[in-house]
């Protein structure tokens, strides 16, 4: 291997300390790289990149984690699909992917694309009334992509935040697809229970940071496409963070939907979220009986993003439970 195809990457790890991770290319290929922790940090882990296609557009940047067998074995073989949060920019999950990977499950994230001029939602009413339509339908492809590449029979969800709302659509749509799925402090549930002082201390500034570290883990115009992501369909992206500030009936309606066809759903609440109130979620859910499974972790909003050790503790175990 030649010093070129490795490449160091500074990471902080879950107690605040920075460690420098090696991506390292296989075999020449582009589209397959290792991961590689520093010592004592975990086993390294596979990064291939995946392709897929919504009308005449590429789905950017789907990533598939994978764990080394040589080095962990296989805890399911069901595939993690993520579905994110806020314009659903995947990629802000690599450390929770990487951390999945390392205990024996494949986790993609990925990039939604948009196939649509601004003026469609006008002739389609089911586009006009929710922004969430398109996100599900690139999940839709990005679950199919996945399974042909891994040869799975079905995949599982994480939905974090926003993500909430795409997944409800996605798994009511083809639910032979889907084994399970997990909601990770989703929207949907309830209204959104802002602590200001909590989001920018506890949230925001977290967030940020991380954000510029998964970038350096990432192709070099990962960031760029992100940033296009927003900015080339702003009506879009607009209609997505003003639709959050009511509930949905159509939340209810698709995950019933999927649950009556036979995907079991779990809840997670994150207890010290600035974004929701978990006591009222949990309340709501069992009133409800909106759930399969409800769990609970001590973290924020923002922990699956930048602290996932505890949340993918949790949630491993959770899909377990639900497919059982």
């Amino acid at each position: 291997m030649s010093h070129e195809a490795i490449r160091p990457v500074d990471y902080t790890n879950e107690e605040g300390e920075t460690k420098t991770y090696l991506i390292e290319d296989v075999d020449n290929n582009p589209f397959r790289k290792i991961i590689i922790p520093p010592k004592g940090e975990g086993p390294r882990v596979y990064r291939e990149q995946l392709t897929a296609k919504i009308g005449s557009k590429a789905i950017d940047d789907i990533f598939l984690y994978r764990p080394d067998p040589q080095e962990v074995p296989y805890e399911s073989e069901s595939p993690i699909i993520k579905m994110g949060g806020l314009w659903t920019i995947g990629h802000h999950y690599t450390k929770q992917a990487i951390d999945m990977a390392q205990h024996g499950h494949d986790f993609a994230t990925f990039i939604p694309n948009f196939d649509y001029p601004v003026w469609r939602p006008l002739l389609d009413p089911k586009l006009r009334k929710t922004p969430y339509v398109w996100h599900a339908k690139n999940g839709l492809h990005v679950t199919r992509a996945v399974l042909g590449h891994t040869g799975a029979a079905q995949a599982r969800v994480s939905a974090h935040s926003y993500g909430g709302h795409t997944a409800s659509e996605l798994l009511s749509w083809q639910p032979d697809l889907f084994e399970s799925a997990v909601y990770e402090d989703p929207s949907g549930p309830t209204v959104h229970e802002l602590n200001l002082k909590e989001l920018l201390e506890n949230e925001l500034k977290p967030a940020a940071q991380i954000m510029n570290e998964d970038d350096n883990m990432l192709p070099s115009n990962t960031k760029l496409r992100s940033i296009r992501r927003i900015t080339d369909h702003g009506v879009h992206a607009f209609r997505e963070l003003w639709g959050l500030n009511k509930i949905r009936s159509e939340f209810r309606v698709n995950l019933k939907a999927a649950r009556e066809a036979g995907v079991p759903v779990g809840l997670m609440t994150l207890s010290r979220s600035a974004i929701f109130s978990a006591s009222l979620m949990r309340a709501t859910a069992e009133e409800e009986g909106l759930f399969d499974l409800i769990d609970e972790v001590d973290e924020y909003h923002i922990a699956p993003n930048i602290r996932p050790a505890a949340i993918n503790e949790t949630e491993r175990s959770m899909f377990d439970r639900l497919a059982a």
